[in-house]
């Protein structure tokens, strides 16, 4: 072996073990769904129009509360893996929802008031 591939080996394996020595134990699935919930909540919080009349506040703050919903539905046992394959998505389209949130599209019609005349009334009006 040349000089080049002994210290490439001998570098690997101190790499390897400096991340043996810095590795923590298996991550869990439970560990993984709270962190994404988390998370969740931080990104939908981190706006200034969360509590404001517009839809993109309205969206978030809906976000918000559905993230804390599977939160607590975590700590009543619900299983972690049935809520990242049922909720997972949901809740990503509400956060891409909030995301590329515009204006309300709203109008009201008015609709023609029909009086409702009593020809058969003694009063002036």
């Amino acid at each position: 072996m040349s000089q080049v591939s002994k210290l490439r080996s001998s570098f690997f394996l101190i790499l390897l073990s400096f991340m043996g020595l810095k590795a923590e134990g298996p991550f869990h699935i439970d560990e993984f769904v709270q962190r994404y919930l988390i998370l969740h909540q931080s990104k939908m919080m981190g706006s200034p129009v969360l509590w404001q009349e517009v839809k993109e506040g309205h969206l978030r703050t809906k976000a918000i509360i559905y993230s804390e919903n599977l939160l607590d539905s975590l700590k009543l046992g619900k299983p972690p893996l049935d809520v990242a394959i049922r909720h997972f998505p949901i809740l990503s389209k509400m956060r891409w929802d909030a995301y590329s949130s515009e204006d309300y599209n709203f109008t009201i019609k008015k609709k023609k008031h029909k009086a409702n005349y009593n020809y058969f009334s003694s009063s002036n009006e």
